[in-house]
């Protein structure tokens, strides 16, 4: 951009100048650039009603890029300084999820509250808005509002007596229960979180389908089935052919596992996979460590002083 361009207004000129300065920041690696730009504490800038629409431009540009931290610096600025501004609402909705791909969902429940409750509940759009909102709740652990979330949803996508519900909205409820089934594994209800779950599964085979979807689904089978290898039953203090079995059955059941790692990764969600991945790499560091910490015992046990 030239800040002296033909046509362009002083205060556009600023906000590109601006935006020259900034394109180096937002794309580097240093870790104190990606949080200087995900928490945007920057320097003033412009503030003429003219910049706006630069602003919007520039951030939703950005935003479809994939630039997310470039589209938070304009974004952010939109929504703190022009309310009422063409793509203001929108800008909400971009700015949430751009924290989320960031992994910053705690910095984008502010403004996914605030698009959600602009577009209601009694529309598509509303409802996704609604679920966007959910999805930064149970990334940031506020997982008993997320629940509640997922259960406003839920009731929002209910059929009319007599007649079907359209494509949209059938996402939307399975996309409920999903949601739901998180915030319950989260609040560590893992009975009812699998019955969410199997509830949305049902739905996904019902003919929704969603690669985004079916990989949350995938992931949440996966960590109830290492939450259960981890939590193998044991009843008071156990002599050492015991602990072995456990350890042999905690093994096995682990390696079910994997069963479920596949299947996460066959859906094609990129996002799940990555975490499927970290997952699988947690349950089977722990369990090598459990397994250490039993011979290292067994070994020490057999040169105590009789």
């Amino acid at each position: 951009f030239e800040s002296n361009a033909p046509g362009a207004s002083p205060s556009e000129a600023a906000t590109r100048e601006r935006k020259i300065e900034w394109d180096h920041t937002l794309d580097s690696n240093d870790p104190r650039d990606l949080e200087l730009s995900v928490t945007g504490q920057t320097s003033a800038g412009t503030s003429a009603p003219e910049a706006a629409p630069v602003l919007w431009e520039e951030g939703k540009a950005a935003f479809d890029r994939g630039r997310y931290r470039s589209s938070i610096f304009f974004l952010k600025r939109l929504v703190d300084r022009y309310p009422g501004a063409p793509g203001y609402l929108e800008a909400h909705r971009m700015l949430g999820n751009a924290y989320i791909e960031l992994n910053r969902p705690d910095l984008g429940i502010a403004p996914l509250r605030h698009y959600a409750e602009a577009l209601g509940i009694d529309s598509v759009a509303g409802l996704r808005a609604h679920l966007l909102y959910g999805r930064a709740l149970v990334n940031s652990k506020y997982f008993h509002e997320a629940e509640l979330i997922a259960d406003e949803v839920e009731k929002g996508t209910r059929p009319i007596p007599n007649q079907e519900r359209d494509e949209d909205t059938a996402l939307a409820a399975a996309e409920a229960l999903l949601l739901k089934s998180e915030a319950l594994f989260g609040l560590d209800h893992s009975l009812r979180s699998s019955q969410a779950l199997s509830s949305a599964k049902q739905a996904l085979r019902a003919g929704v389908h969603n690669r985004e979807l079916l990989g949350r689904a995938s992931l949440i089978d996966l960590k109830l089935k290492s939450r259960e290898c981890n939590r193998l039953p044991s009843r008071g203090p156990l002599d050492e052919g015991q602990i072995r079995d456990q350890l042999n059955r905690r093994g096995l059941c682990l390696l079910e596992t994997l069963l479920f790692f596949r299947k996460t990764m066959e859906t094609g969600d990129i996002r799940s996979t990555v975490s499927a991945i970290s997952e699988i790499e947690g349950s089977f560091r722990e369990y090598v460590e459990l397994c250490a910490r039993t011979l290292e015992h067994r070994i020490m046990r057999q040169y105590e002083p009789k």
